[in-house]
């Protein structure tokens, strides 16, 4: 390809010459001594990307050009998802081609490292293995315990630092579209206008139309377009070096984003991510997909990793998850035939939560197992951003409409929506009868899904953690059975009736502390229970051994009686005993005290550590219940 299509990036042409014949020379080394040739594969990576601000995927999205025209000549995939839609876990899922709730690496940021599964290496360890020069500049934030897959990994790494003839993998990581590029001042709307008219964007159902708003997605615009540039720049570097015919090119999001309401949740703007793929015409034959095309099968990014290894003719480890959608091998009718994609979402820097996804093909099922807890729970990151600011003031203020006050309202325990005609799940159909029989099977699939992993998430982090971060995955197969009955305990509540009061009732007796956990949890999820259960409640509240069976009790309390929480809560949070079990409690009192009416809570930063009360879990929600006086 003509390389004046792409922004230029000089060099030295006696430089380029020396490296070409390096190049040519080791190449033919590497071939006489039977080392069987492999492609070089690009990643480029850029953050927080939801598919439909691109005109690549949607009429009113930016115009791209060099990612375009990289796409007319490639396969753009419509249907790629993110695992999770935070950066870490979502990561975590591409570099090992496991679901994170499997291998404990599913909770943002991570309060420790954790092993890959049963020996599983990152996949670049097995490319490094197998001949490449492996290179990321320069973003890891994998949730794992192992850097050793990279040969480079710096602000500097790049593919030319490997020796002659060698293939790479390299990533080019682009923080342009970054949730901070919108932590802006005030007076930048006034001051620094935007290319993008901010009269003309379409705006999300969800957001209200205010100067703010459109000023932040006419800005988020000006983002891509940037990127669009760098993009340009890389391919021209990579055509310079005389390396576009031997590369196989692919760029992706990490995961959707980053307008209020997306980075973070389960919604399509938080998992469907741009995903196009370039092959050179040698390498052609190792697509299923021919190029120029829009490919429909599903792709999810536990696949990424074997479909590296497939395409470089490595074995692919049984411990991965994922499949690969590209190389040799593979059949384009079943490819075409995929049409699932699971995703979670589990605690984002000090907000604890809880839900699971599953999409089949149009339709898209939400399993939120804390429902009482708004998705716009403060997590001082988030709130860093003005229009998410103005969207909850909007919202105490009594001037959103209702799809664009959900958000800060309780969740329903189950969400169905038909992607065809409701792209933005703004309609929830989980209790229509008439899509019964759907929500009944995509219940049911979702349950099969979680149950198989099985996962660590129906632990609770300040549980699992000290018990399981050395080998979650042996943890997770020990209690398979367990984790299965709480799943089975947690989905009683969608069911109610005497059976399920009972089985509650039972649970609340159990001598397992995380049953009694998941009988209080499905209990908040219920809109009534006789007072016999309420008192077995009330028992919890006041004299169980386990304390985060004792908050969830007075949480319940709070939530379906009014009760006063703080008399359990100022009780149990000096007896804390790690920052993340203070910090899953603090994030119990933040709901309670912002979402459902209760007083605040008189908090002693005596009672913690003075290294706690600086832990990046901690320290966020903390400075929010109790900020530090000044002098």
């Amino acid at each position: 390809m003509n390389s004046s299509r792409y922004a230029l990036v000089g060099r030295s042409p006696g430089i380029q010459a020396l490296r070409l014949l390096l190049l040519f020379v080791g190449m033919a080394c590497g071939l006489a001594a039977g080392t069987p040739e492999r492609p070089n594969i690009l990643w480029i990576t850029s953050e927080d990307n939801t598919a439909g601000f691109m005109r690549l995927y949607h009429p009113s999205g930016g115009a791209m050009p060099n990612l375009e025209a990289l796409a007319e000549e490639g396969i753009v995939f419509e249907h790629a998802f993110s695992n999770a839609p935070v950066c870490s876990t979502a990561r975590s899922a591409l570099i090992s081609g496991a679901y994170g709730p499997r291998t404990a690496s599913h909770q943002h940021r991570r309060v420790r490292f954790v092993p890959p599964p049963d020996g599983l290496r990152l996949f670049p360890h097995y490319l490094r293995a197998a001949g490449y020069y492996t290179s990321n500049n320069v973003k890891t934030d994998y949730n794992f315990a192992d850097l050793s897959p990279w040969s480079e990994r710096s602000s500097r790494a790049s593919w030319r630092n490997r020796a002659p003839g060698q293939p790479f993998f390299h990533v080019q990581n682009h923080t342009t579209t970054h949730e901070h590029k919108l932590h802006f001042p005030a007076e930048d709307r006034r001051h620094h206008p935007t290319q993008t008219d901010p009269a003309k964007v379409e705006l999300w159902p969800m957001h209200p139309d205010t100067p703010l708003m459109r000023y932040t997605y006419a800005r988020y615009h000006d983002q891509h377009a940037i990127l669009d540039e760098e993009i340009g720049a890389l391919l021209a570097q990579l055509e310079e070096d005389g390396l576009r015919d031997n590369t196989i090119i692919f760029y992706f999001g990490d995961h959707g984003g980053v307008l209020p309401g997306s980075k973070g949740y389960l919604r399509e703007v938080g998992l469907h991510v741009p995903l196009v793929v370039w092959f050179p015409e040698r390498w052609r034959h190792l697509s299923p997909m021919p190029a120029g095309s829009r490919w429909e099968g599903f792709v999810n990014f536990v696949d990424f990793a074997p479909t590296m290894l497939n395409l470089a003719r490595v074995r692919i480890p049984k411990e991965m998850d994922g499949r690969p959608f590209l190389g040799p091998g593979l059949d384009p009718a079943e490819l075409a035939a995929r049409d699932e994609a699971v995703a979670y979402a589990d605690r984002f820097d000090e907000k604890h939560d809880f839900s699971r996804s599953l999409r089949q093909g149009q339709w898209k099922y939400i399993r939120n197992y804390q429902p009482w807890m708004p998705e716009a729970l403060h997590t001082a990151y988030r709130y860093k951003m003005l229009a998410f600011r103005e969207w909850r003031e909007l919202f105490r203020d009594g001037r959103l409409d209702p799809i664009q006050a959900r958000f800060f309202l309780p969740k329903a325990p189950e969400e169905l929506y038909d992607l065809e005609v409701d792209p933005f799940e703004t309609r929830n159909l989980a209790a229509d009868p008439s899509h019964r029989d759907t929500l009944g099977r995509m219940r049911l699939l979702l349950t099969e899904r979680l149950a198989a992993m099985p996962d660590l998430g129906f632990i609770p982090e300040p549980v699992l953690m000290p018990a399981a971060a050395f080998d979650p995955a042996a943890y997770g197969r020990k209690h398979r059975e367990q984790i299965a009955n709480y799943i089975e305990l947690a989905n009683v509540s969608l069911e109610p009736g005497v059976d399920a009061v009972a089985r509650i009732a039972a649970a609340l007796g159990s001598a397992d502390p995380i049953e009694r956990y998941w009988a209080l949890t499905a209990a908040l999820a219920m809109d009534e229970l006789p007072p016999a259960v309420q008192a077995q409640i009330r028992d919890c509240a006041q004299a169980d051994g386990h304390r985060l069976v004792r908050a969830r009790a007075a949480e319940y309390l709070a939530v379906k009686e009014g009760e006063d929480y703080r008399p359990v809560f100022t009780a149990l949070l000096p007896e804390a005993e790690s920052a993340l079990e203070a910090s899953w409690l603090l994030n119990q009192a933040a709901v309670l005290i912002d979402h459902h009416g209760q007083p605040p809570l008189s908090i002693e930063r005596a009672w913690f550590p003075a290294f706690w009360q600086r832990d990046p879990v901690l320290a966020p929600r903390l400075d929010y219940l109790a900020p530090e006086r000044g002098p």
